[in-house]
């Protein structure tokens, strides 16, 4: 089966600086994710997001895991960002209104607008 790759203009750095992000699915194989020349993402961190965006269910709603449900839903279609940092062995998120740092650390900013459902899928099945 060939490659299929989606690239998402969704993630900025702590820094200012724009980043691409770029899905690559490779038939069942893992989901690999690229920051891109400027700031390299590890094969192991790439593996703890695809997992933690794994969690993503149902079309219109988005649960990050065992948090609070108020916390951790957040409708898909609601403008914004999904920030996703590490404190520590932590995960941390929250949805934001425009691109911006969090508490100084280096970000993940998902596009809120862009997380289809054919992805949620393929998310799915990669974890």
């Amino acid at each position: 089966m060939k490659s299929k790759t989606y690239p998402r203009q969704a993630v900025y750095a702590a820094t200012g600086c724009y980043q691409q992000l770029i899905y690559s699915w490779r038939g069942k194989g893992p989901l690999a994710l690229s920051y891109g020349p400027r700031l390299p993402l590890s094969e192991a961190l790439a593996l703890d997001v695809a997992r933690m965006l794994s969690r993503f269910s149902a079309p219109k709603r988005i649960s990050l895991g065992a948090g609070s449900a108020a916390a951790a839903v957040a409708d898909r279609d609601r403008p914004g960002f999904l920030a996703i940092w590490r404190s520590g062995s932590t995960w941390n998120h929250s949805v934001v209104p425009e691109p911006t740092a969090v508490a100084g650390k280096i970000v993940i900013l998902l596009d809120l607008g862009i997380i289809k459902a054919e992805l949620l899928e393929k998310l799915n099945d990669a974890a």
